[in-house]
C-alpha cells in the first residue's frame, strides 16, 4: 500500500514537472510580447490567461516562416469570460542580436464566447503572386443545445493575412 503511494505521488510529480517544462520551451522574447498584448488588449480588471497561450510555427514559402499565437485576456466576476486573440509574428535573428520576434497583426476571434480555440493546428497556404496568406484555424463553435461558454461544434476560422493585416474572411 505504501508503494502505491509513493509510486503515485511520483507519477504527480513527474507530470507536473513535464507541464512546467513545456510551458519554459516558449521563447523568452515571444512570451514578453504576448504578455505585453495582453495589458494592451485588456482593461483594467482583465488579467492574461497564462495557460490559453498557443504558438505554432508555419512555413510559409522557401526561407520564409511566420509564427501563429493564440492568447486569451480573462475578466473574472460573476461570470469568467476570456477574449481570445490570433497573432501574427515574423521571427528574426540579427546578429549579434538575439532572437527578436516582428509583430505582424492580431484579430480577436472568439466571438464572445461562443467560439475557442483549443489548440492550434493551422493550415497556412501562401500566394507568392499576390502575397496574402490564408490561414486555417480548427475552432469550436456554439450549436443549438450547447451551453454558452462551452461550443462543441468543429469549425475552421478563416484569416487572410494581406498588405500586412489579418483579417477574418469566413468559417
Amino acid at each position: 500500500m505504501r508503494f502505491r503511494k509513493l509510486l503515485t505521488g511520483l507519477c504527480i510529480l513527474g507530470s507536473l514537472i513535464a507541464g512546467a517544462a513545456v510551458a519554459d520551451q516558449l521563447p523568452e522574447p515571444l512570451v514578453f510580447q504576448l504578455r505585453r498584448l495582453a495589458v494592451l488588449y485588456g482593461s483594467w480588471d482583465e488579467i492574461e490567461e497564462v495557460d490559453g497561450r498557443i504558438i505554432q510555427t508555419v512555413p510559409r514559402g522557401p526561407n520564409d516562416e511566420i509564427v501563429l499565437t493564440v492568447f486569451g485576456v480573462q475578466r473574472y466576476g460573476a461570470a469568467t469570460r476570456t477574449k481570445q486573440y490570433v497573432g501574427v509574428f515574423v521571427p528574426e535573428k540579427k546578429e549579434p542580436y538575439a532572437q527578436h520576434f516582428r509583430l505582424v497583426d492580431v484579430i480577436r476571434v472568439d466571438a464572445s464566447g461562443l467560439r475557442s480555440i483549443e489548440r492550434l493546428d493551422a493550415k497556412v497556404v501562401f500566394d507568392a503572386k499576390s502575397g496574402e496568406t490564408s490561414i486555417a484555424v480548427p475552432a469550436l463553435e456554439n450549436a443549438k443545445g450547447d451551453a454558452t461558454g462551452v461550443p462543441g461544434k468543429k469549425v475552421a476560422i478563416q484569416l487572410q493575412l494581406k498588405n500586412g493585416r489579418l483579417l477574418e474572411v469566413g468559417r
